[in-house]
Formats: C-alpha cells, structure tokens, sequence
C-alpha cells in the first residue's frame, strides 16, 4: 500500500471515528477491497478506536470467514498494521487535542 492510499484510508477512519456511518465503509474511496478489509479487521479488535462493537458487527457482515485473517491479508497487500495504528492514533490525537 502506498502513502497516498494510506493516508486516504487514515483520513476515512478518523472522520468514521468521529461519526461511525457503516453504509459510508461500501464506498471508500482510493483504496482496494482487500486495504479496507484490513482496517475493517484492525479496528474490530482495537479498544482504543472507540467504535468496537460498531466494527465487530460490520466485520460480521462484510467479510466473510474473517477470523484470523487479518495477518494474511495485511501481507498480501502490504498492509503495514502497526505502522497504521502508529499514524491513525497520532491522528486522532491531533484531531481531539485542543487548539490554543
């Protein structure tokens, strides 16, 4: 995955984090099914997001057989996962961190 795709897909989950909308994760735009799957699957088991249930119920619906799937398909892809939680928790830091 490039960093213009990264940072496409960044962008999406920050503004989801925001206000979770699980129609809009049908249309992300600039990144392959399989990328979005990734972070589908990312952040249906990272606490920290905020929006674990809401994640866990989409993975549910939109991937099929997706248990241990992630580790697969991240390397098929080249999804680097600790690098994307890395840069989207800096992300949503700055998004929340009061502006002086």
């Amino acid at each position: 995955m490039n960093r213009y795709t990264e940072q496409q897909l960044l962008n999406f989950c920050v503004a989801q984090h925001g206000r979770f909308d699980p129609a809009a994760w049908q249309h992300v735009e600039g990144v392959t099914p399989e990328q979005k799957a990734c972070a589908m699957l990312l952040l249906s088991n990272a606490r920290w997001y905020g929006r674990l249930q809401e994640m866990r119920d989409l993975v549910g619906q939109s991937i099929p057989n997706h248990v241990g799937r992630l580790t697969e398909l991240a390397n098929r892809v080249g999804f680097n996962t600790g690098l994307f939680v890395q840069r989207l928790q800096s992300q949503l830091w700055l998004s929340t961190e009061p502006k002086r």
